[in-house]
């Protein structure tokens, strides 16, 4: 039978995924709404893979997301209750990366 800490571990896991060179992990945020308004909730920062910096965040008071992220359109999808929501995602090092090869 698992600890009551592994099925925690087991449920963070899950909830997290690699697209690309970002890891997205489900954590608790604090941020700021498009109207500059004070935001907090569970939601999704995405890690990126060669610096080990947060390059993005996406509040949504999910606590057990089920999402998928779509890199060619640079879009992370949710469905919560029913509801599937899109979200605009930056891998600003996958971008800084491009645009120096470009040189």
């Amino acid at each position: 039978m698992m600890s009551t800490y592994q099925q925690t571990m087991a449920k963070k896991y899950s909830a997290a995924k690699e697209a690309g060179n970002v890891y997205y992990v489900l954590t608790s945020l604090k941020g700021k709404d498009e109207k500059g308004k004070d935001e907090k909730g569970s939601g999704l920062v995405g890690v990126s893979l060669l610096t080990g910096q947060a390059v993005n965040q996406i509040i949504f008071n999910d606590k057990e997301p089920d999402y998928e992220v779509d890199d060619a359109s640079g879009r992370l999808f949710n469905m919560n209750k029913g509801e599937l929501a899109a979200y605009q995602i930056v891998d600003r090092v996958e971008q800084t990366a491009n645009e120096e090869k470009d040189k």
